[in-house]
């Protein structure tokens, strides 16, 4: 049986369709997969032609939550300005762990966090279409799919 992990890792793409604070700093997300459909197109982009591209959009029927429990410190960037570092180190695709990361760094310089307080600190990311996500926590996020109000079609 394949596990969430690697279920989300096979996507080929999310969107993030909510973020939410609840009680005792915990995070909930919400992400819905998405695909490329629809007719190949060409596109102009800054004065460039782009072709043979698809719309891609969410489908309904998969929808992952992902709740965080009393994370230290997340970040939602815009995707368009993350830039890759290749001293960073990671596993997993769209759903990652990070073993180094400069956010991992950030965290343990700008807070009082550390391994030995709350406990070993974790870093994952989402990467979402438009948006990156970075949490960091002492356990893995709970990871569920969501049954989608509309039916699969």
């Amino acid at each position: 049986m394949i596990d969430s992990f690697e279920q989300i890792n096979k996507s080929e793409y999310l969107f993030l369709t909510s973020i939410e604070e609840f009680s005792g700093n915990n995070l909930r997300l919400n992400v819905q997969e998405g695909r490329a459909t629809g007719a190949l197109e060409n596109i102009e982009v800054a004065g460039t032609v782009v072709k043979d591209v698809q719309p891609v959009l969410p489908y309904v029927d998969s929808i992952w939550e992902f709740v965080f429990e009393r994370y230290v410190a997340y970040s939602v960037r815009n995707e368009s300005y993350v830039s890759s570092d290749a001293d960073e180190r990671w596993v997993g695709h769209l759903f990652r762990t990070y073993s180094k990361s400069k956010f991992l760094d950030y965290v343990r310089v700008a807070t009082f966090a550390c391994d030995e307080y709350p406990g070993k600190l974790g870093h994952y990311q989402l990467v979402c279409t438009d948006h990156i996500i970075d949490v960091v926590t002492i356990q893995p996020p709970a990871i569920h799919r969501v049954e989608s109000v509309l039916g699969a079609g």
